[in-house]
């Protein structure tokens, strides 16, 4: 990640523009992320070389996913933006795709990787402004979990607000554990500290589960792929534990004393706790929807009227949108997986970027088990859309380069 994530002159303003309202839309300003969305698109049709790319497997599962909410999900609105907004996802994906072409991003011949760490960290960096948001506005809620959201104000679940987290994370991990600039690897070290810090108030276990395993896996990937350096990471990795371990121990900066009071180890170490892990009825949910769904193959959330949100993807949307709208998002989300796959398999590729679509893929599908995102976050699922068209277009763009040098 050296290179620069300032694109060439040519085309900067509209670019920018186009950018900037991919940011707005990730932080789900004033909740409409979708009419930044279609603004963005109006900027992105108006773009001089812009070119549309279709793949035809994802684009076919979206339209069948947009076409089922419209269809079956009770919840859509017959007006023109309610009957616009399911095909969001599809939008996001094509301009995700006509984004790593049209002369912008590939003009010094670095295949648009410099294209996707600032797609990447725009998408980041309007969800993290969303989650200090909230962040702001709950900092004096230490005596309950019932957070708000900054532009609903309604009540939004920790697993919410992690869901919120998961790209910033993500890409903060995979940023410190790869080469990139010092510069960037302060801000990834800010990043985590928002987000773990904002967890003290959340209590949550979903944050500090994910921010493990992202690490975890990250530097497992680091020391499969690079050979070089290998101890180094070791004695670094163990060195931050150790430093870690004696800043709590010794209470440096009050560090122990602000975690101890804080209601995250209230929930998981006081006496008087009763909260164990396997308290939770989210599992109990998604087995009753696993035994049920056949029951409505076309949606029409009768299962969620019963008992709540099942807080997965896929359950979810199969009760709401029915049996067509759950095989488009297993189709689209497998599909993902092939591209992750590709890009972890590309030796070409830079680490950096390996290590950011790795992390992010990630983050990104624990979340997606974690909550109902097209009913809740739709937004980030949107985000999703976009970084999958650009990663999926690079990698075609690779592999048909190499057959070209053969």
């Amino acid at each position: 990640m050296e290179q620069s994530l300032k694109p060439p002159h040519k085309g900067i303003p509209i670019l920018y523009v186009i950018l900037f309202f991919v940011c707005l839309a990730s932080m789900n300003l004033i909740n409409r992320y979708f009419y930044c969305l279609f603004i963005a698109l109006g900027f992105f049709c108006l773009r001089k070389g812009s070119k549309v790319y279709f793949d035809p497997l994802s684009f076919f599962a979206l339209l069948v996913l947009a076409l089922s909410m419209i269809l079956f999900s009770p919840n859509t609105v017959v007006s023109p933006t309610g009957l616009l907004k399911p095909f969001t996802y599809v939008f996001c994906f094509i301009m995700g795709m006509g984004l790593f072409e049209g002369g912008t991003f590939d003009e010094r011949g670095e295949s648009g990787y410099r294209g996707f760490y600032l797609l990447v960290t725009v998408i980041a960096l309007g969800l993290l402004i969303h989650y200090a948001l909230n962040w702001y506005i709950n900092f004096d809620s230490y005596e309950s979990r019932n957070t708000i959201d900054v532009w609903t104000g309604e009540v939004l679940a920790a697993t919410g607000q992690a869901a919120i987290a998961c790209i910033p994370l993500a890409l903060a991990i995979a940023c410190i554990s790869s080469e990139c600039r010092r510069l960037f690897k302060v801000f990834a070290w800010i990043t985590i500290g928002i987000v773990l810090g904002y967890n003290l108030i959340l209590s949550g276990r979903t944050l500090l589960l994910m921010t493990l395993l992202l690490a975890l896996l990250a530097f497992f990937h680091r020391f499969l792929v690079v050979k070089q350096g290998r101890a180094r990471t070791v004695l670094i990795v163990l060195i931050g534990i150790a430093v870690g371990l004696l800043i709590y121990e010794f209470n440096v900066f009050g560090v122990r004393s602000f975690i101890e009071d804080s209601p995250l180890y209230d929930r998981f170490f006081a006496t008087d706790s009763t909260m164990e892990f396997n308290d939770d009825q989210r599992l109990d949910r998604k087995w009753y929807y696993l035994q049920n769904l056949y029951r409505y193959p076309f949606g029409g959330t009768h299962l969620r009227d019963i008992v709540g949100y099942s807080h997965d993807l896929y359950f979810d949307t199969f009760d709401e949108a029915g049996v067509f709208a759950f095989l488009a998002v297993i189709v689209y989300v497998l599909r993902s997986v092939g591209t992750l796959i590709n890009c972890l398999k590309d030796k070409t590729l830079p680490f950096a970027l390996r290590q950011i679509g790795f992390c992010v893929y990630v983050g990104i599908y624990i979340v997606f088990f974690l909550e109902p995102i097209l009913q809740g976050m739709p937004w980030l699922f949107a985000s999703f859309c976009m970084l999958e068209g650009y990663l999926h277009r690079l990698i075609h763009h690779n592999a048909t380069k190499k057959q070209l040098l053969r």
